[in-house]
């Protein structure tokens, strides 16, 4: 039976000595069934420093209690393993930390898996995290779930009690998570302990790309994508998150498609920080706190196409400082603020959308370029307080919107002035640009970042 090999951290190791020990672990080991060390908590912490960032560590630390016996962790390394092989290479004095109930696996300290290691859930295991004992899984290899469940415990931790377990990629790190449940896990507002977390920055791709497909992410702080390349999030239901459900940021070519955002929060999708290329196809996002979805910072390239965001607190779609954003086929109903904002955003394209009784503009245009004119082109607008709002816009080109359900309250802000010449066409036949009253001599060019877009 594989023994636990004791790796310690004296007091005076310097910060040059703890990479030094990283870089051997990182270096690539023939495959093999991995092996499990019992590590020091500080070495765990500065492969964490150098992958994420500080910020948040010194909750991580204090959740790890003030025993006597400096805290410690378990490092899985050169090859895959499972709980059960885990578990049987622990010496008698650390079978405690993970243990077969009759509830599933239960972890009472961080997990780290390093770069050429990979930890994997079999079909109905069971992995219950410890919250009083500070416990939460790092990858920097890879980490898969399928058919699993992943929970946190409730009893607060003494020396944190906001900590709660979760689960982060990180480095060269991916997740595969598939037909799994997530419950009680992420704390705080830092990016990595927030739930469920991929943050590829570094020199290295990672050694995969993540995916995430019909899983339950119940009472989760959110998942979180950063850097990643081509992830996909599919068919999943979000429950209850206690932050932004899904948060893309510097993500490049991802794929949100066919899933389900009920109640969270804050914002239901948030693509942000120059994320390129994202796809948000087929989604329902209903009842937020905060937005229903929002395009922000930045983003480049997002193609948002029938989704339904219904009864958001706030705004069912805000599109703000971003670039060639095209939004078609979506529904936005019943939102406490408009249906979709559009704030400071350039080469926009609104088509054949349905936007219903939201409290405040069915769709909310501010601060736009002239070149390219931003289009709105077959809308239904229906019992919104007002239908379309514009501010501070040079041009805006509309052709084939209906506005026969939005009666009496056509247009508002700076459009108000053209009301008279909407309501002779309220169907939108004659192509027109609604901020100068001009006719159109032609059909509104598309959007030149339209490919772009939808690519």
């Amino acid at each position: 039976m594989p023994r636990l090999g004791p790796i310690t951290l004296p007091p005076p190791m310097s910060l040059l000595m703890v990479v030094v020990l990283i870089c051997l672990w990182a270096t690539p080991l023939v495959a093999r069934q991995a092996s499990t060390a019992w590590i020091d908590f500080r070495l765990l912490m500065a492969q964490l420093s150098l992958n994420v960032g500080a910020n948040g560590q010194f909750a991580l630390l204090k959740a790890q209690g003030d025993g006597g016996d400096a805290p410690g962790a378990l490092l899985i390394r050169g090859g895959s393993t499972s709980l059960a092989a885990m578990a049987a290479a622990l010496p008698d004095e650390k079978k405690h930390v993970l243990k077969k109930t009759p509830d599933g696996w239960v972890l009472s300290v961080p997990v780290l898996v390093g770069e050429e290691a990979r930890l994997d859930l079999a079909p109905k295991t069971s992995l219950i995290l410890r919250r009083d004992q500070g416990a939460f899984i790092a990858v920097f290899g890879g980490f898969s779930a399928t058919s699993a469940r992943v929970s946190g415990t409730a009893a607060p931790n003494k020396g944190d009690p906001e900590f709660r377990p979760f689960l982060l990629a990180a480095g060269r790190g991916h997740l595969t998570l598939v037909g799994s449940g997530f419950t009680g896990l992420g704390f705080g507002a830092e990016t990595p302990y927030r739930g469920i977390a991929v943050v590829n920055r570094g020199l290295f791709a990672p050694h995969g790309s993540t995916v995430l497909a019909d899983n339950v992410f119940d009472d989760i702080g959110g998942v979180t994508l950063v850097s990643t390349k081509g992830a996909e999030v599919s068919s999943n239901t979000f429950r209850y998150a206690r932050g932004e459900a899904l948060r893309l940021e510097e993500a490049e070519a991802s794929l949100v498609r066919a899933n389900r955002f009920d109640a969270p929060e804050g914002h239901g999708i948030r693509v942000t920080n120059g994320s390129t290329d994202t796809r948000l196809f087929e989604n329902t996002v209903t009842a937020t706190a905060g937005l229903g979805i929002l395009v922000d910072r930045g983003a480049v390239g997002a193609t948002l196409f029938g989704n339904a965001v219904k009864k958001p607190a706030q705004s069912a779609i805000v599109i703000r400082q971003a670039r060639c954003v095209f939004v078609r086929d979506t529904t936005a109903e019943n939102a406490g603020g408009s249906g979709i904002v559009i704030d400071r955003a350039e080469a926009i394209l609104i088509e054949k959308n349905t936007l219903r009784g939201n409290r405040h503009a069915g769709l909310y245009l501010s601060r736009q370029k002239k070149t390219p004119a931003t289009l709105i082109l077959g809308n239904t607008f229906e019992a919104n307080r007002i239908g379309l709002v514009g501010e501070a816009l040079p041009a805006l080109h509309a052709y084939g919107n209906d506005f026969s359900a939005q009666l009496p309250r056509l247009l508002g802000g700076d459009l108000t002035g053209q009301t008279r010449l909407l309501a002779t066409d309220l169907l939108g036949r004659a192509p027109v640009d609604l901020v100068s009253g001009a006719p159109l001599s032609a059909l509104p060019a598309r959007s030149p970042c339209e490919a772009e877009a939808q690519s």
